[in-house]
């Protein structure tokens, strides 16, 4: 129904529509379990999988437009920007200093407090910005990742710190 409503809008075919499923990162066998549900021919749309695209595959050709791109205003290109400076500084990180492991119920809290995209602001130091992700900081605690909007550099505070602007 859906399908053929979306074909009927977009003055298509049915057999040109097709449902995509897109998803953010996991942890174990998650992605690998929802890969094989798109692609069981139960659940088929239209007699086609469902196509699962998780945030990297989504990320990595969006990324190649932002590094070309001159323009810095647009909200989109700074993000993933953003994002891809954080994941580089996460690897360095990662590779010269031991982590600290937190609860996941811990880091769920945050992210269900703070998601990506959420704009906050520092009760410390005045910071805002948009959330573009979380890191521990080799503490025991959560920090979030927000994308300064004065200065368009990612910085991390401590979850504690932040309000809801």
């Amino acid at each position: 129904m859906l399908g053929k409503a979306a074909a009927e809008r977009f003055q298509d075919s049915e057999s040109q529509v097709e449902f995509r499923f897109y998803s953010g990162l996991y942890k174990g066998k998650s992605e690998e379990t929802l890969r094989a549900w798109a692609e069981d021919p139960k659940n088929y749309a239209f007699k086609k999988p469902i196509k699962f695209y998780n945030v990297n595959q989504v990320i990595e050709p969006v990324s190649l437009l932002a590094e070309s791109s001159k323009y810095v205003d647009d909200p989109s290109l700074v993000a993933i920007k953003a994002y891809k400076t954080a994941m580089k500084l996460a690897e360095k990180s990662d590779t010269k200093s031991k982590s600290v492991e937190l609860a996941a119920e811990l880091w769920g809290d945050v992210a269900l407090k703070f998601p990506v995209g959420t704009r906050v602001k520092s009760i410390k130091d005045e910071l805002a910005g948009l959330v573009v992700g979380y890191s521990n900081q080799k503490t025991s605690y959560p920090y979030v990742t927000v994308l300064d909007e004065r200065t368009g550099f990612a910085r991390p505070r401590a979850a504690s710190t932040l309000k809801i602007i």
